[in-house]
């Protein structure tokens, strides 16, 4: 087989083989924890919104099920955004310690598969799985809710908040909320190489202080050019809504592929041997 090949399927294949088998334990230790932590939160819910429930109207208990299932789902998206920089963070830390960083370093695959790998298991695979393991929660949630205190309630409606809808407070959100997403997570991942020991913590106060910057110059700016008595007046394009969702998503994704496009070219130096 060619090592000189950028990528070839069957070796590719091998690598995720090999670090499935290196790192199963890990791998299903933390999937177990998240899943749990989803589970207990949803239970969490359940029973401090559900006490006296056989003495309460059913019809108004299943109006605060399903005030309760969106307060759930906003608190699992926030779950997902320091679960999913969390995990990005931890995608090169082999490269912390020399005999770790020559051990991947050895493996008879090519940068780009090996920068693959770490991608699909920290961006995509990560979001599927959360996304199943939160759906599996709310299931537990309106079992849980049935068996103990004989209420029908559903589900909450998954398809409204990732396909379309006419609704104000889902339209574009969905759309806009996971690009935001990928696009925070892509900031850790770059930072895992750029700081492969606690990445997380210099990573999160990197962008928190440019975070502040960034305001602090908006307001500057903002109060530079503001005149007296004067009424800011936004332009037209600003007014629709399906314009500024696309061109947010737009700035988002091109700023996301930005920084995977950093994270390689920082991988491909950091797998240098003369290094170590």
């Amino acid at each position: 087989m060619s090592q000189n090949q950028i990528f070839n399927m069957q070796r590719f294949g091998l690598l995720i083989n090999h670090d499935v088998r290196e790192n199963w334990r890990k791998i299903l230790l933390s999937l177990g924890g998240l899943l749990g932590a989803l589970i207990i939160i949803g239970l969490f819910y359940a029973v401090t919104n559900f006490q006296g429930g056989d003495d309460i109207d059913p019809e108004w208990l299943r109006h605060i099920s399903e005030r309760m299932a969106l307060t759930e789902v906003i608190f699992f998206t926030i779950i997902m955004f320091f679960a999913g920089a969390y995990v990005a963070s931890t995608a090169f830390k082999s490269f912390s310690s020399a005999p770790s960083a020559l051990s991947s370093i050895m493996i008879p695959a090519s940068q780009f598969e090996k920068f693959m790998v770490k991608w699909l298991v920290t961006v995509p695979c990560f979001f599927i799985i959360y996304v199943a393991f939160a759906m599996f929660a709310d299931w537990v949630r309106v079992a849980f809710i049935d068996m103990n205190y004989h209420i029908e309630v559903s589900t909450f409606d998954w398809n409204k908040l990732f396909f379309h809808s006419e609704e104000i407070a889902f339209k574009h959100f969905s759309l806009i909320g996971i690009m935001t997403f990928f696009c925070v997570q892509s900031f850790f991942l770059l930072g895992s190489i750029v700081w492969p020991r606690v990445s997380f913590l210099k990573t999160f106060v990197s962008l928190f202080a440019l975070g502040l910057i960034y305001g602090w110059f908006d307001f500057w700016f903002y109060d530079l050019l503001e005149k007296p008595d004067t009424m800011f007046v936004a332009p037209e394009w600003l007014e629709n809504g399906d314009l500024v969702a696309t061109l947010v998503v737009l700035a988002l994704t091109v700023l996301s592929l930005f920084n995977y496009c950093l994270t390689f070219m920082r991988f491909r130096e950091a797998e240098t041997i003369v290094r170590w």
